[in-house]
């Protein structure tokens, strides 16, 4: 039995280790007043750019999670990056105009990059969190000098409330709405942070939004709601990467529709432009045969979907489907097949260590 419990613990491992490959994908994309719409590729350290009908790198060497616009048009995103000499991280940030010019906002500089939602004194607001130590979680304004300064949120839980009243767990998203409040996703839920630090909850413990079967059972960041947009109506739109689907939510926190993603890919990012809804994805199926991705999709009014682009195609038009597709061999009967390979390796290896155990005594 020691042997079979080695064996699964190592087959646990490779599950978790696989899981966290695909930890942490880019979370936004953005869409300007031309139409061109941008986001960062943490995969290929590249901001790309889709402009008719065409998937254009925009900027290169620049591992950005996430990239915001203002009103003239200009991309704001971050660079991170480890040091593996000192076992440290460091970062920038940058701004690039419509043509392409690159120029720092933040020089480069030790820790990790700082929030990119801005008002009109200057101040950034962020997340100051701890997913690994679960200690601290809180949203927090960063003044113009560098000094930071809490909102609302103190220690790790969940509660509603003002100032350090309030509790916050893993922040996955956040985006400024119409009325000049801050709304993040919170593990299952979304919230209302006011900048006075009323803390209101709009939609928490929907099944639309917690992770399915497959996420729970890998692990990792596969549970967490990432991307959150508005549109004009104030309706919420959230990239439920957990459950493979955006969710569309109203503003009194009813679930207004899902749109699944297909097989194989789940949503990281989110936005609205012109009415259609634009969602970023990255591969969910850790077997597939082609790595590809990340993609863009755009969802009409109507629910039709156009695919934009997608990373490591050859065109941006849509491909047929390949024999296994046709086959229907999706990523979970990938899985089974693979666990179930695992499982039977584990079980000899039990019966062949029964066996040699009594000749092991013997010779003792």
């Amino acid at each position: 039995m020691k042997f079979l419990a080695i064996l699964l613990s190592i087959i646990a491992q490779l599950i978790l280790l696989f899981a966290r490959a695909q930890a942490d994908p880019s979370n936004t994309l953005v869409v300007d007043k031309q139409g061109r719409v941008y986001f960062g590729d943490v995969l290929h350290n590249t901001v790309w750019k889709i402009e008719d009908g065409k998937l254009i790198p925009f900027i290169k060497d620049k591992h950005s999670h996430r990239v915001v616009l203002d009103e003239q048009g200009n991309l704001y995103g971050e660079h991170l990056e480890y040091v593996p000499g000192n076992d440290s991280w460091r970062f920038h940030m940058w701004k690039a105009t419509p043509a392409g010019e690159v120029r720092y906002i933040v020089p480069p500089a030790s820790g990790f990059p700082w929030g990119l939602l801005m008002d009109k004194e200057g101040n950034r607001y962020e997340w100051a969190g701890n997913n690994n130590k679960k200690d601290d979680s809180r949203i927090v304004k960063r003044l113009p000098d560098g000094k930071l300064v809490t909102i609302a949120g103190q220690g790790w839980g969940w509660a509603d409330g003002q100032g350090t009243q309030a509790k916050f767990t893993s922040i996955g998203g956040i985006t400024w709405g119409p009325d000049s409040a801050l709304y993040v996703t919170d593990s299952d839920a979304v919230r209302r942070v006011a900048l006075d630090g009323t803390v209101t909850t709009i939609t928490r413990g929907n099944d639309e939004l917690r992770p399915n079967l497959k996420a729970r059972v890998l692990g990792g960041s596969g549970g967490q709601l990432f991307g959150l947009t508005l549109d004009a109506e104030g309706n919420f739109y959230v990239a439920n990467y957990g459950g493979e689907k955006v969710v569309k939510i109203a503003s009194d926190g009813k679930i207004l529709a899902a749109f699944d993603s297909e097989s194989g890919w789940a949503p990281s990012g989110v936005a609205v432009a012109g009415g259609d809804l634009y969602v970023l994805e990255f591969q969910s199926d850790l077997m597939a045969s082609e790595k590809k991705g990340p993609r863009v999709r755009k969802i009409s009014a109507d629910g039709k979907a156009l695919m934009l682009g997608t990373v490591g195609e050859k065109t941006n038009e849509n491909t047929p489907l390949n024999d296994e597709a046709k086959l229907g061999i999706s990523s979970w009967m990938k899985w089974g097949i693979a666990l179930l390979v695992m499982l039977a390796i584990a079980v000899s290896g039990w019966r062949v260590w029964r066996l040699i155990q009594p000749m092991n005594q013997q010779i003792s």
